[in-house]
């Protein structure tokens, strides 16, 4: 099965891939030979296979996004393992993550953001929303998450960047090569020595936690607590950029829904769940075929890639009333912006808290501002994630 109507890579898709994700929810599977995939676009088949580890795997997930560029090949990996390994690893992990330790950071994430925010207020001032305020927060906070020294959130910046860029290693030249394996080389180094510092002198931080992690006589090794890190780093800067940038530029583009949430700042959390199913700042999950099996009445095979589409079945008509329509006071329970059984989003209460604060104190802060220009946003040019690629805006 193949179509000309639906290419992930082309540039149109990637500005506006929503008429594209409806000829692909009636397709329900399709093979796009761009990609050498199956994607499937069902809210229904979405879900389900998310749900079933032993037939759609996610032990391929770093080979087909980082290829020769792992930076942790030694150890098994949250985001590229199934159960029972998976299991385990989430079973050890998840305390760290605990709702007391997050509400704890609540006002250390305001002064971060307001730190942010200061060199910004001046009336008449004209920034990039995107570049200048939305990416700079999610680094700084995962540096609190961590208890890191903040000198080297530019580190972290180049280092997470970098190393996302292995996606694209296909059509690099030899010296990006080069620098994603400094990349590597040094966020390895520094990590390696932060968890063994963290073993001699433990405290209250999640790479703490990590090393403290135990259960039925079973932790976690320095390389497994290493893969972590740099998946927390990697996981919790981009995404929760782009998430922000995206909540700005949809309530803009409604004007009379942002209205309510000014006049209500408590319904600033069903504007924030609105976007992540309106748009996702992740709308692809990587996974492989252990069998031959049957999807939406499509035999696909055993070793081949297949492409959940957690965008297409944010906007499934069986699924979600008027989906097109963006509306915070819709049912919104169910969305898949942060994924579905096993694998759901470890880190989504941080990444939703630090939008919820920053998107207030912006209102609160910057009543005024407003787009600097006019005319659609230009959004990331990716398949797999989502959220402006620039975002002028004046005070």
């Amino acid at each position: 099965m193949t179509t000309k109507t639906f290419n992930p890579l082309s540039a149109d898709y990637q500005q506006n891939p929503y008429e594209a994700y409806k000829y692909l929810r009636e397709q329900r599977v399709l093979f796009v030979p761009e990609l050498n995939s199956w994607w499937v676009g069902r809210y229904e088949d979405v879900r389900g296979i998310a749900n079933q580890p032993g037939v759609f795997s996610n032990e391929k997930f770093h080979e087909i996004s980082l290829g020769e560029f792992d930076y942790a090949p030694e150890a098994e990996s949250l985001v590229a393992s199934d159960p029972p390994i998976h299991t385990r690893l989430r079973r050890l992990v998840n305390p760290a993550f605990r709702p007391a330790r997050l509400l704890s950071l609540a006002e250390k994430i305001k002064k971060i953001i307001d730190s942010k925010i200061d060199p910004l207020v001046t009336p008449g001032h004209t920034f990039d929303f995107q570049h200048d305020f939305s990416e700079l927060i999610p680094l700084d906070v995962i540096a609190l998450f961590m208890n890191t020294d903040l000198s080297r959130v530019q580190d972290f910046r180049r280092w997470s960047s970098t190393m996302l860029s292995a996606s694209q290693r296909a059509s690099m030249t030899p010296a990006q090569h080069d620098n994603i394996r400094l990349a590597i080389r040094e966020s390895r180094a520094y990590f390696l020595a932060l968890i063994a510092e963290r073993r001699k002198n433990p405290g209250d931080d999640v790479i703490s936690d990590f090393v403290r992690a135990a259960d039925a006589g079973d932790s976690l090794t320095d390389e497994e607590i290493l893969s972590l890190a740099i998946l927390l780093l990697n996981g919790g800067n981009e995404t929760t950029a782009h998430l922000l940038g995206s909540v700005m530029a949809v309530l803009w583009d409604h004007p009379e829904q942002f209205e309510i949430i000014k006049n209500n700042p408590a319904r600033i959390p069903d504007a924030i769940d609105e976007v992540l199913r309106y748009e996702a700042p992740v709308q692809t999950v990587f996974l492989w075929t252990m069998r031959e099996v049957e999807v939406g009445g499509v035999t696909i095979p055993k070793d081949a890639a297949v492409i959940g589409c957690w965008g297409s079945a944010n906007r499934d008509e069986r699924q979600f009333k008027d989906p097109d329509t963006f509306n915070i006071d819709r049912e919104k329970r169910g969305h898949m912006a942060f994924g579905f059984g096993p694998h759901f989003c470890l880190g989504n209460m941080l990444g939703r808290q630090e939008v919820i604060a920053s998107l207030a104190r912006v209102m609160e802060r910057m009543p005024t501002l407003r787009r600097a220009t006019t005319g659609p946003i230009e959004w990331l040019p990716s398949y797999w994630v989502r959220g402006p690629r620039t975002l002028m805006v004046t005070v």
